[in-house]
């Protein structure tokens, strides 16, 4: 009885007490006693993974694992693969990761196969996690056919709103190939959808990406008007983010890390922006585009809590040398009107 109640007493703590070092010290008191119980020590690697004592995770589930019928703990199985996949992918082992998904997933087909049951859902999440790992190991090509079989999957499923980001994922892994057209297509498709349930980081994104396609291409008009839409999106979010928030606050901590990464990418946009105009030789719109594009990028090294006079010159040229870096503008270099863009007064622009 004294050995259930200390299981008991981890299931709680796991679930509803949020007190995990409790659960894992009532649950290796449970296992001292009855040390092959493969829930219990199913129970103990999630614990020890929320923890971050992460090899000892992946020994407990392996564990856990050689203790599975062949088909009665057929689910218990499934899981615990993948449980191992996620924790070796968090060790930076990659092979293994996505050996042992690769495994979970022939599994659920297995089963699949022998009719007991649909499991499109489960092996479509797994889909995406062996997805990531190939993409971040650098096996592209099994990438794409990993997320072309997880659309497949989820065109029987839904709903719609999961596809953007397999094809988005794809999306990448085609430009990364200079397949262009191919990303092309995915992006347009992605970016169709986000747009749909109001996706802003990920509208203005594959947007970005889009611009940048389309200025490959030639395609000077369609690619302003895709640089635009991400402009809009990325401007829009970063409006909705810039509440403060106490300094200790964590979610603060992360809302000003994507306000600042936005900010970089709003101000590239724009000076790509500036680089489209200048090739349909729109002198205006390349001089408006970059003129708000200084602005922004020297916005993002300003605090209203922190007076960076002394360093504000150094910001300005930062920005400068950047667009100067730039060929398009070969031709606007050293006039009065392209020089007039880096002559900013501190105090007025501490009111803009």
């Amino acid at each position: 009885m004294k050995d259930i109640s200390k299981l008991i007493e981890a299931r709680y703590e796991y679930h509803y007490g949020g007190n995990y070092e409790k659960s894992l010290e009532a649950v290796d008191e449970f296992l001292e006693r009855k040390p092959h119980h493969k829930r219990a020590l199913k129970l103990k690697g999630h614990v020890a993974e929320i923890l971050g004592q992460l090899s000892e995770a992946v020994q407990s589930y392996v564990q856990a694992l050689t203790l599975c019928k062949p088909v009665r703990d057929f689910w218990e199985r499934c899981s615990l693969l993948n449980s191992i996949g996620t924790v070796y992918w968090r060790l930076h082992e990659s092979e293994l990761a996505i050996r042992y998904t690769e495994s979970a997933i022939r599994l659920y087909e297995v089963y699949y196969k022998w009719g007991k049951e649909t499991f499109d859902e489960p092996i479509a999440w797994l889909l995406w996690d062996l997805g990531r790992y190939q993409a971040k190991s650098g096996k592209l090509t099994d990438a794409i056919a990993t997320y072309e079989k997880n659309l497949e999957l989820l065109s029987r499923t839904g709903p719609l709103d999961n596809f953007a980001d397999p094809l988005y994922e794809l999306g990448l892994l085609h430009y990364k190939r200079n397949e262009l057209d191919k990303a092309l297509d995915r992006f347009l498709s992605a970016a169709k959808i986000y747009e749909s349930f109001e996706g802003l980081i990920c509208s203005g994104y594959s947007h970005y990406f889009i611009a940048w396609i389309l200025l490959e291409k030639r395609e000077f008009v369609q690619s302003l008007v895709h640089i635009r839409k991400s402009i809009w999106y990325l401007k829009k979010v970063y409006s909705s983010t810039s509440v403060i928030y106490p300094d200790d606050d964590p979610y603060y901590q992360r809302a000003y890390r994507l306000r600042n990464s936005l900010i970089n990418h709003i101000s590239d946009a724009l000076i790509h922006k500036a680089q489209i105009a200048a090739n349909n030789n729109d002198k205006n719109l390349t001089l408006e585009a970059l003129r708000e594009a200084i602005k922004v990028r020297i916005t993002f090294n300003y605090s209203k809590n922190f007076d960076f006079s002394h360093i504000f010159e150094i910001h300005v040229e930062d920005v400068k040398k950047k667009i100067y870096n730039c060929p398009e503008f070969r031709e606007y270099r050293n006039t009065e009107e392209f020089e007039s863009l880096f002559i900013l007064n501190y105090k007025e622009f501490r009111e803009i």
